[in-house]
């Protein structure tokens, strides 16, 4: 396949493109395209995209830091918890994706990038 096939794609541009009209019921507005396309996301996806899956991951530790902590009569500690296990966690996982990042670049440019296949408008 040809490089200049291979592009930059916003993760919002996926959410957008491919999810949305599946959430929302609208599959069958519009015309619909069933394709296949070689993407590679860029820096900013691949670190929001894994801080927010860091943040919801947080929210699991941070609800079981709480539970513990009212279960332990320390209310103060266990909203402490509540507020700092998401942002901790998004935090670590946008910097494992900071340094994974070069890694990802140079095995997507040795693939040519991921495969992503569906019906798209």
């Amino acid at each position: 396949m040809d490089k200049r096939t291979v592009g930059f794609v916003r993760s919002s541009q996926i959410i957008a493109n491919c999810f949305l009209p599946f959430i929302f019921g609208v599959m069958f507005q519009g015309t619909f395209v069933k394709r296949r396309f070689r993407t590679q996301l860029d820096f900013i996806s691949i670190v929001t995209i894994s801080a927010t899956l860091g943040f919801g991951a947080g929210l699991f530790g941070a609800a079981l830091v709480f539970l513990s902590a009212i279960q332990s009569g320390k209310l103060e500690q266990g909203i402490f918890g509540l507020i700092v296990a998401p942002i901790g966690s998004a935090v670590g996982t946008a910097f494992s994706a900071i340094l994974g990042f070069p890694f990802y670049y140079w095995y997507s440019n040795k693939i040519q990038g991921q495969k992503i296949s569906g019906i798209f408008r």
